[in-house]
């Protein structure tokens, strides 16, 4: 009679675990799904962002310094900083560092080529910045304006 009740209240609790296990993973997928869309929507308002900025008439008009002064706006809005970059990743500024800055070289590559080869916009890997040599990413358009955020 104690066998039965044993192996009922082993298999009882092992139905427990299994459907607490299933809820779990249920809970996790989940979150991680919430996780990404509200990632990507954060992707998505700094690709706007960068977009809107590209399209600003102080830099079809060559105005380099009403473009870093709405550049840094941009990047403070988004905790971050704004740099462009012309075709060969050189620095044209740095919303980092004050206008004018000798800057180096951009690490950005290969995602500033791809970005200027495709005209399309870009989420790079992690890698290390060439003026801050901090970790980060860079989000960043085609050739008409390739530009990074940190964030």
């Amino acid at each position: 009679m104690l066998a039965p009740a044993l192996l009922l209240g082993a298999v009882t609790t092992w139905e427990l675990g299994a459907a607490y296990r299933r809820s779990e993973e249920a809970g996790l997928a989940s979150t991680a799904e919430a996780l990404a869309t509200a990632l990507d929507r954060e992707v998505e308002i700094a690709l706007t962002a960068l977009s809107t900025l590209a399209a600003s008439p102080s830099l079809e008009a060559g105005d380099i310094a009403s473009a870093y002064t709405q550049a840094g706006a941009v990047g403070r809005a988004f905790g971050g900083w704004v740099a462009m970059l012309d075709e060969d990743s050189r620095q044209i500024f740095n919303t980092r560092l004050p206008l004018g800055t000798d800057l180096p070289r951009g690490s950005g590559e290969p995602f500033i080529s791809r970005a200027i080869a495709t005209g399309r916009p870009f989420i790079s890997d992690l890698f290390v910045g060439a003026t801050d040599l901090e970790p980060g990413y860079w989000s960043g358009l085609s050739e008409s304006f390739p530009a990074g955020m940190l964030t």
